[in-house]
């Protein structure tokens, strides 16, 4: 935990007090697929918010109820999200998203349009998508924040193909944030490190986890399991 902790930290310190967020207004976009992208965003939320930023989330549902109840004080917008259902069973998987690409793309111009009516509105120096892939816009320094840069396929003769459609909507950001460790040393190992990179500039900021050390003495149990993915699968 405090290896977790001192990677987190040391890596958001050492990247973001070399650019030019300090005091900044900005906006923070996470997907809906599941809570963890809006979890990841706490910790970088926090700093921002330490820096003197002027921070708003834009999120529906679950994440923005997650996000309120760590962040009342913040400003929200209601973004809709992706509501992407899922298989029960594994093999099905891919071909239960293969059929929601057209849903999936027409969202993606959905947030693109919604993002511009609301800087026409809103003045935000920056915004971060958290693998929103509409989420930008050239009027404002636009960062997309993903650790799967290498899309994943059951058949691996599709991956190049995934992966160039994936960058076709990466490179129109300004940057994009990798949430882990670069070189080696590594946790998500060919999502986040692939052969072929996006043509934007890519940073790797460090795992990102709300996660704390503290010292317990009277510990009841010896393991404990966090059981995370996406429904129906995770519980059945």
């Amino acid at each position: 935990m405090w290896f977790l902790n001192y990677v987190v930290f040391t890596h958001l310190n050492n990247y973001f007090l070399q650019t030019h967020f300090h005091s900044k207004k900005i906006l923070i976009a996470p997907l809906d697929w599941g809570l963890g992208h809006a979890v990841r965003c706490i910790p970088l939320i926090r700093h921002f918010v330490k820096q003197g930023c002027e921070v708003s989330i834009a999120a529906s549902g679950k994440q923005k109820n997650l996000l309120q109840s760590e962040f009342p004080d913040l400003i929200f917008f209601d973004l809709p999200g992706y509501n992407i259902t899922y298989s029960k069973k594994k093999r099905r998987m891919p071909f239960k998203i293969l059929i929601q690409i057209p849903k999936i793309l027409k969202i993606i111009s959905f947030e693109r349009r919604w993002l511009h009516d609301l800087l026409a509105k809103e003045k935000f120096h920056a915004v971060v998508s958290d693998n929103r892939y509409g989420f930008h816009n050239p009027q404002t320094f636009s960062v997309f924040m993903t650790h799967q840069l290498q899309v994943k396929s059951p058949f691996d003769f599709l991956e190049p193909f995934l992966r160039k459609l994936s960058y076709r909507y990466i490179n129109r950001f300004n940057e994009c944030w990798v949430p882990d460790l670069e070189g080696k040393l590594n946790i998500a190992g060919n999502l986040s490190h692939p052969e072929k990179m996006p043509a934007i500039p890519v940073k790797y900021i460090g795992p990102l986890a709300r996660f704390q050390q503290h010292n317990v003495h009277n510990i009841r149990f010896k393991w404990l399991v966090i059981i995370s993915g996406p429904e129906p699968q995770r519980s059945s």
